[in-house]
């Protein structure tokens, strides 16, 4: 609920309506990829925030975050079929 956060999810959402067919949430796809053993993870979930088992810092992505963006826009190409 802080006030960045809300204005990340807004313009998310703005950009979804203008672009449906071309917009990928990709904070919402690290959101669900949490650990569900892992209790910071959990709470990280619980917040609607990118699990800290895939970011280095408050910003920056770990390895692993990086290649479940890859992965995930690899996926969306795909379905694209570019």
């Amino acid at each position: 609920g802080w006030p960045m956060h809300r204005q990340i999810v807004q313009a998310n959402r703005e950009l979804a309506e203008r672009y449906p067919g071309n917009f990928i949430d990709i904070r919402s796809h690290l959101v669900s990829l949490y650990q569900r053993d892992d209790e910071q993870d959990v709470q990280d979930f619980r917040h609607d925030l990118v699990p800290s088992s895939l970011r280095s810092d408050e910003i920056h992505l770990k390895d692993e975050g990086c290649h479940a963006v890859a992965a995930r826009l690899k996926a969306f190409i795909a379905e694209k079929g570019w």
